[in-house]
């Protein structure tokens, strides 16, 4: 089979929230909204796709119908710091401060609904001791 894209797809409690999570925050703009189920996607990037499901719809495998957790949602930028002020400014709590990490990697987490993670990265310069110790030097 050939994949023609990928699409993050998440079952949630109330579709219409979550849909406005990501157009609120995150810049998405509906593409579809028929209520139970919201396609969203990057205005400059509309390959890059999340599709919101009630979780209770009869779609959904009765096995699934629940609004998922332990989940993260990740976006790359250029400026996970002005997003942490953004968020933080619309009343969303960031779960910590981004951080650097030595492999090249600003990152912080938000809550989204339902238990969701949003996880912000920007790729930053990588600590070149990192990289040597890692065997990634070169």
């Amino acid at each position: 089979m050939r994949y023609d894209r990928s699409v993050t797809s998440i079952f949630a409690s109330d579709p219409a929230a979550t849909a406005a999570f990501f157009v609120e925050h995150l810049g998405f703009e509906a593409q579809l909204d028929i209520g139970w189920f919201v396609s969203l996607v990057q205005p400059d990037h509309p390959e890059w796709e999340v599709a919101v499901t009630a979780a209770d719809h009869e779609s959904v495998p009765a096995s699934h119908r629940h609004a998922v957790r332990g989940a993260a949602v990740a976006v790359v930028g250029d400026d996970a710091l002005a997003v942490h002020a953004q968020l933080t400014a619309a009343g969303v709590t960031p779960l910590g401060e981004p951080v650097d990490h030595p492999w090249g990697q600003r990152q912080f987490f938000a809550p989204a609904p339902d238990g969701l993670l949003l996880d912000v990265l920007q790729l930053v310069p990588p600590d070149p001791a990192w990289l040597t110790e890692h065997g990634l030097a070169g």
